[in-house]
């Protein structure tokens, strides 16, 4: 997925069609990249990568210079997905977030097993993060996990959160700061984004 904006899917049910990008892993190993594109305003994700089946094929994201924001239910999910049988689903699902920024996500809960949030790490996910915001979410959120807690969210540097939830290091990341992002829109470059309007860009690590 590249260049690509999916905004504003508004379907009355639950199914894939109230998402951005749903992508059901099935039996063979899978990876998604996705680079300067936007998912937003959609009604239940921004973006999902998921897994429901016992095979054990791994999944691999990557997530690079995009943005996710404005999504009803969650900005993105990545893992296990929730249901009856998840307790016999141990595919791992490994995602690099790089360069991006996800915020203002979790504005309705539809019920569907996912803490509205801007990430969501379902189970047996490790999300790594690199010089990424994840901020001022709608939900007060900024990353949710499954209540069994078989996940990790891991810092690469340089990155801000601002509620403090996605495990960052205050040694080599913003934690707690409020970036106070400007609107979704075209700022240059190839996709919609939020600019910062403080100094906080001249304080991401490097």
């Amino acid at each position: 997925i590249k260049n690509s904006t999916f905004d504003g899917a508004t379907s009355d049910g639950l199914g894939t069609g109230a998402n951005g990008v749903y992508i059901y892993a099935a039996n063979d190993p899978v990876n998604v990249d996705v680079t300067n594109s936007t998912m937003s305003n959609n009604r239940h994700l921004g973006l999902a990568v998921v897994s429901g089946n016992v095979f054990h094929d791994q999944i691999n994201v990557n997530v690079v210079n995009s943005n996710i924001s404005g999504n009803g239910e969650a900005g993105a999910v990545f893992g296990s997905e929730p249901n009856q049988y998840d307790q016999y689903n141990t595919r791992e699902t490994f995602v690099d977030i790089i360069h991006s920024t996800i915020t203002n996500n979790g504005t309705v809960n539809l019920d569907k097993g996912y803490t509205s949030s801007g990430i969501f790490a379902a189970r047996y996910s490790t999300i790594n993060l690199y010089n990424t915001i994840i901020a001022k979410q709608a939900s007060k959120v900024d990353c949710g996990g499954h209540q069994y807690g078989d996940f990790k969210i891991v810092t690469q540097k340089g990155n801000l959160d601002s509620d403090r939830t996605c495990q960052l290091s205050p040694l080599t990341d913003l934690v707690g700061v409020d970036p106070l992002l400007g609107p979704l829109q075209k700022n240059g470059g190839p996709t919609r984004t939020h600019s910062c309007l403080t100094t906080v860009q001249r304080l991401m690590l490097v």
